[in-house]
Protein backbone atom coordinates (compact mmCIF):
# COMPACT_ATOMS: atom_id res chain seq x y z
CA UNK A 1 0.00 0.00 0.00
CA UNK A 2 1.58 3.26 -1.15
CA UNK A 3 0.04 5.41 1.59
CA UNK A 4 1.11 2.97 4.32
CA UNK A 5 4.62 2.91 2.89
CA UNK A 6 4.81 6.71 3.01
CA UNK A 7 3.52 6.72 6.58
CA UNK A 8 6.10 4.16 7.71
CA UNK A 9 8.83 6.19 6.03
CA UNK A 10 7.75 9.33 7.88
CA UNK A 11 7.62 7.53 11.22
CA UNK A 12 11.15 6.22 10.76
CA UNK A 13 12.51 9.67 9.90
CA UNK A 14 14.95 11.18 12.37
CA UNK A 15 13.48 13.91 14.59
CA UNK A 16 15.78 15.92 16.85
CA UNK A 17 13.05 16.66 19.39
CA UNK A 18 12.28 12.96 19.78
CA UNK A 19 15.97 12.05 19.89
CA UNK A 20 16.56 14.52 22.72
CA UNK A 21 13.44 13.31 24.58
CA UNK A 22 11.84 16.76 24.56
CA UNK A 23 8.35 15.71 23.47
CA UNK A 24 6.65 16.12 26.86
CA UNK A 25 8.84 18.90 28.29
CA UNK A 26 6.74 22.03 28.88
CA UNK A 27 9.88 24.09 29.37
CA UNK A 28 11.30 23.09 25.97
CA UNK A 29 7.98 23.68 24.22
CA UNK A 30 7.75 27.13 25.81
CA UNK A 31 11.33 27.88 24.76
CA UNK A 32 10.59 27.00 21.14
CA UNK A 33 7.30 28.92 21.04
CA UNK A 34 8.92 32.00 22.54
CA UNK A 35 11.81 31.75 20.08
CA UNK A 36 9.64 31.48 16.99
CA UNK A 37 7.41 34.37 18.09
CA UNK A 38 10.23 36.75 19.09
CA UNK A 39 10.76 39.28 16.25
CA UNK A 40 14.38 39.77 17.27
CA UNK A 41 15.36 36.08 17.19
CA UNK A 42 17.52 34.27 14.65
CA UNK A 43 14.72 32.69 12.58
CA UNK A 44 14.93 35.80 10.39
CA UNK A 45 11.17 36.22 9.98
CA UNK A 46 10.77 39.35 12.06
CA UNK A 47 7.28 39.70 13.51
CA UNK A 48 5.52 37.39 11.03
CA UNK A 49 5.07 34.35 13.30
CA UNK A 50 4.06 36.60 16.21
CA UNK A 51 1.44 38.42 14.15
CA UNK A 52 -0.06 35.16 12.85
CA UNK A 53 -0.28 33.85 16.43
CA UNK A 54 -1.86 37.05 17.79
CA UNK A 55 -4.28 37.10 14.86
CA UNK A 56 -5.36 33.53 15.70
CA UNK A 57 -5.73 34.42 19.40
CA UNK A 58 -7.80 37.50 18.52
CA UNK A 59 -10.12 35.42 16.34
CA UNK A 60 -10.44 32.64 18.93
CA UNK A 61 -11.05 35.09 21.77
CA UNK A 62 -13.72 36.95 19.82
CA UNK A 63 -15.55 33.70 19.08
CA UNK A 64 -15.42 32.73 22.77
CA UNK A 65 -16.41 36.26 23.88
CA UNK A 66 -13.26 36.64 25.96
CA UNK A 67 -11.36 39.94 26.11
CA UNK A 68 -8.76 40.00 23.37
CA UNK A 69 -6.94 42.16 20.83
CA UNK A 70 -8.59 43.41 17.68
CA UNK A 71 -7.70 41.24 14.68
CA UNK A 72 -7.83 44.35 12.48
CA UNK A 73 -5.32 46.13 14.74
CA UNK A 74 -3.00 43.11 14.85
CA UNK A 75 -2.99 42.88 11.07
CA UNK A 76 -2.01 46.55 10.77
CA UNK A 77 0.54 46.73 13.58
CA UNK A 78 4.31 46.66 13.10
CA UNK A 79 5.62 44.56 15.99
CA UNK A 80 9.37 44.39 15.44
CA UNK A 81 10.03 45.92 18.89
CA UNK A 82 7.63 43.65 20.77
CA UNK A 83 9.25 41.76 23.63
CA UNK A 84 8.81 38.02 24.27
CA UNK A 85 9.87 36.89 27.75
CA UNK A 86 10.28 33.47 29.33
CA UNK A 87 9.49 32.83 33.01
CA UNK A 88 8.95 36.50 33.86
CA UNK A 89 7.59 36.23 37.42
CA UNK A 90 6.90 32.53 36.73
CA UNK A 91 4.72 33.27 33.68
CA UNK A 92 5.53 30.76 30.95
CA UNK A 93 5.56 33.28 28.08
CA UNK A 94 4.87 37.01 28.27
CA UNK A 95 4.50 39.13 25.14
CA UNK A 96 4.64 42.90 25.71
CA UNK A 97 4.50 45.99 23.56
CA UNK A 98 5.20 49.45 25.00
CA UNK A 99 4.45 51.64 21.97
CA UNK A 100 2.10 54.48 22.87
CA UNK A 101 -0.44 53.47 20.24
CA UNK A 102 -0.44 49.76 21.12
CA UNK A 103 0.35 48.97 24.73
CA UNK A 104 -0.58 45.36 25.32
CA UNK A 105 0.50 42.27 27.23
CA UNK A 106 -0.32 38.68 26.25
CA UNK A 107 0.31 35.99 28.86
CA UNK A 108 0.56 32.36 27.75
CA UNK A 109 0.22 29.61 30.33
CA UNK A 110 1.46 26.41 28.70
CA UNK A 111 0.34 22.95 29.88
CA UNK A 112 1.49 19.89 27.96
CA UNK A 113 0.64 17.15 30.48
CA UNK A 114 -0.27 18.69 33.82
CA UNK A 115 -3.26 20.85 34.76
CA UNK A 116 -2.96 24.19 36.50
CA UNK A 117 -2.45 24.13 40.26
CA UNK A 118 -5.27 25.50 42.47
CA UNK A 119 -5.49 29.27 42.11
CA UNK A 120 -2.55 29.46 39.69
CA UNK A 121 -4.31 31.22 36.82
CA UNK A 122 -6.07 33.59 39.21
CA UNK A 123 -2.75 34.58 40.81
CA UNK A 124 -1.12 35.15 37.43
CA UNK A 125 -4.00 37.26 36.17
CA UNK A 126 -4.16 39.37 39.34
CA UNK A 127 -0.41 39.97 39.19
CA UNK A 128 -0.53 41.16 35.58
CA UNK A 129 -3.59 43.30 36.20
CA UNK A 130 -1.86 45.02 39.13
CA UNK A 131 1.56 45.43 37.47
CA UNK A 132 0.40 46.36 33.96
CA UNK A 133 -2.90 48.13 34.56
CA UNK A 134 -2.43 50.55 31.64
CA UNK A 135 -1.89 47.74 29.14
CA UNK A 136 -4.54 45.88 27.20
CA UNK A 137 -4.35 42.40 28.72
CA UNK A 138 -4.91 39.04 27.05
CA UNK A 139 -4.58 35.68 28.78
CA UNK A 140 -4.02 32.49 26.77
CA UNK A 141 -4.35 28.95 28.15
CA UNK A 142 -2.39 26.64 25.82
CA UNK A 143 -3.01 22.89 26.09
CA UNK A 144 -2.87 19.89 23.71
CA UNK A 145 -6.67 19.78 23.33
CA UNK A 146 -7.65 23.41 23.98
CA UNK A 147 -9.43 22.54 27.23
CA UNK A 148 -10.89 25.08 29.61
CA UNK A 149 -9.15 25.91 32.89
CA UNK A 150 -10.23 23.61 35.72
CA UNK A 151 -11.16 26.68 37.78
CA UNK A 152 -14.45 27.78 36.22
CA UNK A 153 -14.11 31.25 37.73
CA UNK A 154 -11.07 31.84 35.49
CA UNK A 155 -12.57 30.41 32.29
CA UNK A 156 -14.15 33.73 31.33
CA UNK A 157 -10.73 35.47 31.41
CA UNK A 158 -8.56 32.96 29.52
CA UNK A 159 -8.63 32.14 25.80
CA UNK A 160 -8.35 28.39 25.23
CA UNK A 161 -5.85 27.54 22.48
CA UNK A 162 -4.87 24.02 21.44
CA UNK A 163 -1.55 22.79 20.14
CA UNK A 164 -3.38 21.98 16.91
CA UNK A 165 -4.30 25.69 16.60
CA UNK A 166 -0.66 26.56 17.25
CA UNK A 167 0.64 23.97 14.79
CA UNK A 168 -1.70 25.09 11.99
CA UNK A 169 -0.83 28.75 12.58
CA UNK A 170 2.91 28.12 12.35
CA UNK A 171 2.49 25.83 9.33
CA UNK A 172 0.56 28.54 7.48
CA UNK A 173 3.18 31.13 8.39
CA UNK A 174 6.03 28.84 7.34
CA UNK A 175 4.35 28.11 4.01
CA UNK A 176 3.71 31.80 3.33
CA UNK A 177 7.30 32.80 4.05
CA UNK A 178 9.19 29.66 3.05
CA UNK A 179 11.15 31.36 0.27
CA UNK A 180 12.59 33.86 2.76
CA UNK A 181 13.74 31.35 5.37
CA UNK A 182 17.12 29.68 5.62
CA UNK A 183 17.23 25.92 5.09
CA UNK A 184 18.36 25.19 8.66
CA UNK A 185 15.54 27.30 10.14
CA UNK A 186 12.96 25.67 7.87
CA UNK A 187 14.15 22.20 8.89
CA UNK A 188 14.19 23.11 12.59
CA UNK A 189 10.60 24.39 12.44
CA UNK A 190 9.47 21.48 10.25
CA UNK A 191 10.79 18.91 12.72
CA UNK A 192 9.09 20.67 15.62
CA UNK A 193 5.75 20.69 13.81
CA UNK A 194 6.14 17.00 12.83
CA UNK A 195 6.81 16.17 16.48
CA UNK A 196 3.70 18.10 17.58
CA UNK A 197 1.46 16.23 15.17
CA UNK A 198 2.91 12.86 16.19
CA UNK A 199 2.81 13.25 19.94
CA UNK A 200 1.03 16.34 21.25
Amino acid sequence: NKDLGELESQLQEFNMFEALDLVQSEIRHSNFIAWIMDPKETHGMGDYFLKRFLFMVAKTGRQAQVQTLSAIDVDAWELSRTGVLREWHNLDITITNDDDDKQFVVVIENKVQSAESPGQLHRYREFVESQMAKYQQVFVYLTPDGRRPENDDEAEHWINVSYLDLCETFEQAQLARSSLMGDSVKEFIRQYLVMLRRHV
